[in-house]
């Protein structure tokens, strides 16, 4: 029941996100971009999902080598 519940949540804001998303972009006008700003767009978005990528590999591999045990010479006094 709680699964459902966070599916039926957080599908709600994808949709209401889409929603709002269409909105604005109908709002907009017509917007023209030139192919300069389609490649700093294109390079931007493939620097951000390889920024994202490599933390999240750094954050598992950390976790799987044990380097966020805490060191057992250090204690909490």
């Amino acid at each position: 029941m709680k699964t459902l519940f966070s599916i039926l949540i957080f599908g709600g804001l994808l949709l209401a996100t889409i929603l709002v998303s269409i909105f604005i972009y109908h709002e907009i006008g017509d917007v023209t971009m030139s192919t300069h700003g389609f490649v700093a767009m294109g390079f931007g978005i493939l620097l951000t999902l390889g920024l994202g990528t490599g933390l999240m590999y750094l954050v598992f591999y950390s976790s799987r080598r044990g380097y966020d045990e805490d060191h057992p010479e250090i204690t909490d006094d």
